[in-house]
């Protein structure tokens, strides 16, 4: 049948990527794309490639347009999220895996790459309301999401040390505005508005 053929060929191009044969995983996805053009399969093996091959704007491309597709696929969420990482969208893929927390709260693996993301962009607060009160059945799942947490924990412990520290300095010298940039920079650290 059709789908088999589709999926047989898919599997093809997955066993060349996973060789490490992108010359030949690129030309299986051109066999797929004469053989059957649009297949979902080959546009994710080709965003693979494109991303191994550092050409992350051009998987981030066809990753959305398959995600526009198929919004609810944690896979494809997964695959954007990484590309966006990479090529440097933090914003979009912060909110990807907002959204798919929020449609999927009992989802770890997304918890977990949300949290490393807001802890990239100082937002331990974000964190620890995030992975506060989740729980997961792994070992090693709990052991990643425990050093998350504690990593959040300890970087608000600091930006309360240092707001106490500013604020004292900057009762002594209200007129500095350096420090006040610094005090707003470590509130924001620490979740405050």
């Amino acid at each position: 049948s059709r789908a088999s053929r589709i999926a047989a060929e898919t599997l093809i191009g997955e066993a060349l990527l996973a060789a490490g044969k992108l010359d030949e995983a690129k030309a299986q996805i051109a066999a797929i794309d004469k053989l059957f053009p649009g297949v979902i399969g080959a546009q994710l093996l080709g965003a693979r490639i494109a991303l191994l091959e550092g050409r992350n704007g051009d998987a981030v491309d066809v990753l959305q347009r398959v995600y526009d597709a198929i919004p609810d696929n944690a896979r494809i969420q997964y695959l954007l999220a990484d590309a966006l990482v990479r090529s440097g969208n933090l914003t979009r893929a912060t909110e990807l895996l907002a959204k798919r927390v929020r449609s999927a709260p009992e989802d770890m693996l997304a918890r977990r790459f949300l949290a490393r993301l807001m802890l990239e962009q100082s937002r331990p607060d974000q964190v620890i309301e995030l992975l506060g009160s989740s729980s997961t059945a792994s070992d090693d799942a709990d052991q990643e999401s425990d050093g998350l947490l504690s990593a959040a924990k300890l970087a608000q412990q600091k930006a309360v040390e240092a707001i106490e520290t500013l604020t004292s300095r900057l009762a002594t010298n209200p007129g500095d505005d350096a420090l006040r940039a610094q005090l707003a920079a470590e509130h924001f650290r620490n979740g405050d508005p």
